[in-house]
């Protein structure tokens, strides 16, 4: 599994054999600007299956902390639903995002 978050710099984690059901704590730490001028965070999640199936994020999938302090404790919840094949994002604020996971071909 490789998370990717675009912002002011890219951060990126890459995991091997995570566990149906894991939660990794701590897993990155990524640089975000609030404010005036504040880019957008985005999300690129990249996985692939023990049955090597790949699945990515829709493009620049975007959940992005905002000008209020959303982030308040400095942390962001990512899941997987495998079976609806969706991104989850949660901020500690209980902002909520959601896209699709799609399908690519090796």
């Amino acid at each position: 599994m490789k998370l990717t978050h675009l912002s002011l710099r890219t951060s990126t984690v890459e995991l091997k054999d995570v566990p149906q059901g894991a939660i990794i704590k701590n897993a990155m730490e990524f640089i975000y600007q609030m404010g005036i001028g504040k880019p957008r965070d985005y999300w690129i999640l990249d996985i692939v299956t023990q049955d090597n199936t790949r699945y990515r994020s829709e493009p620049m999938y975007d959940c992005s902390i905002d000008e209020t302090g959303s982030l308040t404790e400095g942390h962001v919840i990512v899941g997987v639903n495998g079976e609806s094949k969706r991104i989850y994002t949660v901020l500690d604020s209980g902002d909520r995002c959601s896209d699709s996971m799609n399908q690519v071909w090796l």
